[in-house]
């Protein structure tokens, strides 16, 4: 099987973003060589560039700047290489060698246990599986696309327990990653089973 990545959105220009570039471990800056970032799978999956502009691609403004990641989510560490996310806002870093996967409702850790390339080669080979795009794939039966620098936003998220019908739109990424983190802040201090209003401005 073929690995390329398909039905690409968005394509990051070329690396002028040398500083964080330099830092990186010599796999991922093989990777960057040849792709500086992109946005694939009809928008399920985003590896951020070693680029200034646009902010939404920049890997250092996750990593380090003003929307740094570890600022956002108490599960992660500067130290982690915020190099990815899926099409709702989950994270994919990288901490030590290995890939972990941050699920930003609930700012809760998995270690995936895979090498970058395992992730690399996984995302490509089963894509729905991996990513788990159906909600995706459901927004995108009404919808054209999710343009480049948007998430899809799950209301009522999928922490709470409803009965309600779940409703999918698209909303700009990084004011959405403060929303999961400023959720997720929330959540952890309540119990499991607690009843929870939401107060819509």
């Amino acid at each position: 099987m073929s690995l390329e990545f398909k039905n690409i959105t968005y394509t990051g220009g070329p690396i002028n973003d040398t500083g964080t570039f330099e830092i990186l471990p010599d796999y991922l800056q093989q990777f960057y060589l040849k792709q500086n970032g992109l946005i694939c799978f009809d928008g399920a999956l985003h590896i951020r560039g070693c680029v200034q502009n646009p902010i939404f691609h920049s890997l250092n403004e996750f990593w380090f700047g003003k929307h740094a990641l570890a600022d956002l989510f108490s599960s992660i560490t500067k130290n982690d290489i915020p190099f990815a996310q899926d099409f709702l806002g989950d994270q994919y870093l990288i901490r030590g060698n290995e890939i972990i996967h941050l699920q930003s409702e609930f700012d809760e850790i998995e270690n995936l246990r895979i090498s970058f390339e395992e992730f690399i080669a996984r995302s490509i080979q089963n894509t729905n599986n991996f990513l788990l795009t159906e909600p995706l794939r459901f927004y995108l039966k009404s919808n054209s696309k999710l343009v480049p620098g948007q998430l899809l936003s799950v209301f009522p998220p999928y922490c709470i327990e409803t009965e309600s019908e779940r409703h999918l739109g698209a909303v700009d990424a990084i004011e959405h990653l403060h929303y999961l983190s400023d959720l997720a802040r929330q959540i952890k201090i309540h119990k499991d089973g607690t009843s929870i209003k939401f107060k819509m401005e």
